[in-house]
């Protein structure tokens, strides 16, 4: 005898039962209005995929925009991150910034200002502590008109050096609508 046959026909009717007898389209998904315009592509690694759209935020809040690793090297991932903030004045997101370093005892060893796609933004270079690894970062955070951009490259601090370039290109290539 088929066993398998209830369970399946008991879980197709559960299925549609949730459904409603009909898949929903993409936006009619929570969390999701199908996929974007843009295509992603990496040539290294041959692929391509258009991003989930997703819906705005209710509130202003952070949220993770973008993250590309390199494959580990030493136990662990070099990596670029890419999150939105609230909007706030440079001179805010410099003292946030530097009140969280100091809590969490981080060694800032370059800070300066520059611009990036046609905003101001503040550099930082600081190293820190996980589990036995020593980390060195390059932080931007990018002054938008309705957004802050906050930028973050990590490697190991040993490194650094090799990962330093290929941050710098991405980061320095940044590009935000003028509206945000």
């Amino acid at each position: 005898m088929m066993r398998w046959l209830p369970p399946l026909i008991a879980g197709l009717l559960a299925l549609f039962a949730l459904l409603g007898g009909a898949a929903p389209s993409p936006e009619d998904k929570p969390g999701g209005k199908g996929a974007a315009k843009s295509l992603y592509r990496n040539s290294e690694l041959g692929i391509a995929l258009r991003p989930p759209k997703f819906e705005a935020p209710a509130e202003v809040q952070s949220v993770m925009a973008a993250s590309f690793a390199a494959p580990a090297r030493d136990g662990f991932a070099a990596n670029l991150n890419v999150m939105v903030q609230p909007k706030m004045t440079k001179e805010v997101l410099v003292s946030i910034t530097k009140s969280q370093f100091a809590a969490m005892g981080l060694n800032v060893v370059a800070e300066k200002e520059r611009t990036i796609g046609g905003f101001e933004a503040v550099e930082y270079i600081y190293e820190s502590q996980q589990q036995a690894m020593t980390l060195r970062h390059i932080a931007v955070g990018v002054v938008g008109e309705k957004n802050v951009y906050l930028l973050t490259g990590t490697s190991l601090a040993s490194h650094f050096a090799d990962y330093e370039p290929a941050f710098r290109a991405a980061i320095d290539s940044f590009q935000a609508k003028a509206t945000d």
